[in-house]
């Protein structure tokens, strides 16, 4: 299983609203432990529950954190999992990878679908 973070815009069609994406990620639920000891878990997975509504909101918590985990390699590094399944280096791609996203398109709405 793994997490299915997406960005999206509510676009009126005339007859109701559709959903259109504009990024997509999967992160293996095998780093949970990571995002959890990384204070990302609420904001990725779980966003709506957590209030986290548009990419804006977000921005600035991901760089910060970010930046925590690249500056304490080692220490997230034991949060890698025993099963070879995701790792501290996959984090750190797909969470730069969600920050830049946010930047381009920071009015985007937040869903995590676990």
């Amino acid at each position: 299983m793994s997490l299915c973070f997406s960005l999206y815009f509510n676009i009126d069609t005339g007859n109701g609203y559709l959903n259109h994406d504009v990024f997509e990620i999967s992160i293996t639920h095998n780093l949970v432990e990571m995002a959890q000891a990384a204070s990302l878990y609420d904001m990725l997975w779980r966003p709506n529950q957590n209030c986290y509504i548009y990419a804006s909101e977000i921005t600035p918590l991901l760089k910060q954190q970010l930046t925590h985990m690249i500056d304490n390699k080692e220490y997230y590094s034991q949060f890698n999992p025993e099963n070879g399944w995701g790792s501290y280096s996959d984090f750190i791609y797909k969470v730069n990878r969600i920050y830049n996203a946010c930047l381009k398109y920071p009015n985007a709405l937040i869903e995590g679908d676990v």
